[in-house]
């Protein structure tokens, strides 16, 4: 697990935990400096993501401004990928950059804006020693506003939909239309070549996100403009663009994470119930309903679901939900996470006698 963290001697520097002890990876900008920055007036925007057991990051090591970086957990290991904003300037991510984020083909791929270019795909090379580019996304953009009229869709707090998601050697995303109210969904290969469009002006909704099972896009297709436009989930096959209806409809996507991973399926919510896929219409159940589950992860087997309320419900059969906290004075924060640790599970709660 890598984490950004402090000290008094060394700033802010990439560290990882094992699982027993925690210990700082290296020390990029040497003595109380910090390597790891996040100046939100720029948009420099730390974060890390895994691949395989490494990790992608943002840092800045005191003469080139901040990039990307990969680590492997080890100093000698720990190496600068990029240098996007030549020399002392520094790269610039999207704030909500988990939903730019993703895997092509088993490597890391990232979407970063320049004002002179623009929005722009970027992936890790073959040989992990640089980023390659990919797919100039939005030329015509010159500030995060995202003025263009062929530009990237990502997540935005006040639209909230968002779908980035590698599948095998196929990466899909979205692109907003010139009409605010509609959506392209595309899938490329990392070639230096067009996308190819799957969906074409799909309606906008706020289904939110989409996952992945096996060799399949699990996708949350609009069927009309909200409030009121309905919302179907559809799996498409990442090499043959087949797609099959696993949910009619009803559907809006509540839960995070959006698609809970446990292998053989997905655990997905919205807003009142919980769900599972194998990726197949015949393979898709009802789980539980009147959950309200806005955090899930997986407990013991079983699927704990939070919300205004904690709840427990089996992860593969239809045999409701049990409550194990709720209260009229009492809500849980679930923005962090559930934490299972073994035969424990560990969350926040407030109520109006104890805070938080």
């Amino acid at each position: 697990y890598f984490f950004a963290a402090t000290d008094p001697a060394h700033g802010v520097e990439p560290w990882v935990y094992d699982g027993l002890t925690a210990a700082r990876v290296a020390d990029l900008v040497p003595g109380p400096d910090s390597s790891i920055v996040a100046a939100f007036p720029d948009y420099f925007v730390p974060f890390f993501e895994a691949f395989g057991s490494e990790a992608l990051f943002t840092a800045t090591d005191g003469v080139f401004g901040t990039e990307l970086w990969r680590t492997d957990g080890t100093e000698a290991g720990t190496v600068r990928v990029s240098d996007i904003a030549p020399g002392p300037a520094s790269i610039h991510l999207p704030i909500f950059w988990g939903g730019i984020v993703s895997l092509l083909g088993g490597r890391p791929v990232v979407v970063e804006h320049q004002a002179t270019t623009g929005e722009r795909l970027w992936r890790l090379s073959a040989s992990g020693a640089t980023m390659e580019l990919v797919e100039v996304l939005d030329s015509q953009t010159s500030s995060f506003e995202r003025v263009g009229t062929d530009r990237l869709s990502l997540f935005e707090a006040e639209r909230g939909r968002d779908c980035f998601q590698g599948v095998g050697s196929r990466l899909f995303f979205e692109r907003r239309r010139a009409d605010e109210q509609e959506i392209d969904l595309y899938r490329t290969d990392g070639a230096i070549s067009p996308p190819e469009e799957l969906f074409h002006a799909l309606p906008w909704s706020d289904a939110r996100a989409c996952g992945s099972q096996d060799d399949l896009l699990l996708y949350p297709r609009a069927l009309g403009l909200p409030p009121g436009g309905d919302t179907e989930l559809v799996a498409i096959h990442a090499l043959s663009g087949a797609t099959e209806t696993l949910l009619a409809g009803g559907l809006e996507l509540w839960s995070q994470p959006p698609f809970l991973d446990l292998g053989d399926h997905q655990v997905f919510g919205s807003e009142f119930d919980l769900y599972a896929t194998d990726g197949t219409s015949a393979g898709t159940a009802f789980l539980a309903s009147e959950v309200g589950a806005s955090r899930i992860d997986r407990f013991l087997g079983e699927i704990a679901a939070a919300g205004d309320a904690l709840w427990i419900t089996d992860a593969l059969e239809p045999t409701g939900a049990r409550l194990l906290l709720a209260g009229d004075n009492v809500s849980l924060y679930v923005a962090p996470e559930l934490a299972p640790l073994g035969p424990t599970l560990v969350f926040l709660v407030w109520d109006e006698a104890h805070g938080g």
